[in-house]
C-alpha cells in the first residue's frame, strides 16, 4: 500500500478532462454526419418526385369482378394529374367497396370502378333507392355521362303501354299551338324517372358509335322508378334527358 499514490498528479487531473471531452466531441461530429447523410437522401429523394403528383389509392394485385376490397387490396401511390381523375384519395374510401369489373395490379381506383353499399341512397338522398342497369339505344350517349349527372329516363311510351302497361304521357291541352303541334308530330313517350343519379358509367372502349350495343349504366333513383325502368328496359328502348 505503501508503493501506491494516492493523490493525482496535475497530468493526471489533465488526462481526465480532456480525454472525456475528445469523446464528446467525437461523438457530436459522427451524428452531425448521419444527420446530414439522412437529410441528402431525403432531399434526393423529394428531388425526383413531381411535386404535381398526386396520392391516390391504386390495386395491390388483381382485382376479379364483384370483389369486396379489404385493406391489402390497396396501396397509395403518387400518379399525374391526368390520371387521378375520379380517383380515391385516401385507402378508406375504397375499402368494403365492390369492383364493377376486373382491375389490373397497379390501376388507379375510380368512382367509376367501384360500387360502395348506399351509393344510391348517398346520390339521391331517398332511403328506399336503388341502382339500375340501363342500356341506352343511342350507344354515344352512354358516354357523355359523368358519375353525378342527374338525367330523366324516357322511352317509347308506345312500347311501354303495351309491354309494362304503362300510359303515355298526356298532352296539356292549354300549351299553346306551337308545342301542341310539337307533341302532336313527335313520336309519343314516356318519362319513366325523373331526376335519377348517374352512378357509374360505361366503359368508352366499350361504347362508342361503331358498337352494336352500349354497354350498361347504373342510375340510382326511388325504388318505385327503379322497378317501372328495369321492366320497361326488357322491351323498349330507353335513353336519357341530361338536365
Amino acid at each position: 500500500m505503501t508503493g501506491m499514490r494516492l493523490s493525482a498528479t496535475l497530468l493526471d487531473r489533465i488526462r481526465r478532462v480532456g480525454l472525456p471531452g475528445a469523446a464528446r466531441t467525437i461523438a457530436a461530429r459522427r451524428a452531425v454526419a448521419i444527420v446530414l447523410v439522412i437529410v441528402g437522401a431525403v432531399t434526393a429523394i423529394a428531388a425526383h418526385r413531381d411535386p404535381r403528383e398526386s396520392l391516390v389509392a391504386v390495386a395491390a394485385h388483381d382485382l376479379r369482378p364483384g370483389q369486396v376490397i379489404a385493406a391489402d387490396d390497396v396501396v397509395m401511390r403518387g400518379v399525374s394529374p391526368d390520371l387521378a381523375v375520379r380517383s380515391l384519395t385516401t385507402a378508406e374510401l375504397a375499402i368494403g367497396s365492390t369492383t364493377t369489373g376486373a382491375i389490373e395490379a397497379g390501376e388507379v381506383l375510380t368512382t367509376t370502378r367501384l360500387l360502395r353499399s348506399r351509393q344510391a341512397q348517398e346520390l339521391t338522398g331517398h332511403d328506399d333507392a336503388r341502382l339500375v342497369p340501363v342500356r341506352l339505344a343511342d350507344a354515344p350517349v352512354a358516354t357523355l355521362l359523368r358519375v353525378g349527372d342527374v338525367v330523366d329516363v324516357v322511352s317509347d311510351s308506345s312500347d311501354t303501354s303495351d309491354s309494362a302497361g304503362t300510359a303515355p304521357t298526356p298532352v296539356d291541352p292549354e300549351n299553346n299551338s306551337a308545342d301542341l303541334i310539337g307533341a302532336t308530330n313527335a313520336a309519343p313517350v314516356d318519362v319513366l324517372a325523373s331526376g335519377a343519379v348517374v352512378a357509374v358509367v360505361a366503359d368508352r372502349q366499350t361504347s362508342s358509335a361503331r358498337t352494336s350495343s352500349t354497354a350498361p349504366i347504373l342510375l340510382a333513383m326511388p325504388a318505385e322508378e327503379a322497378h317501372r325502368v328495369a321492366a320497361a328496359g326488357l322491351n323498349s328502348a330507353l335513353t336519357v334527358v341530361l338536365r
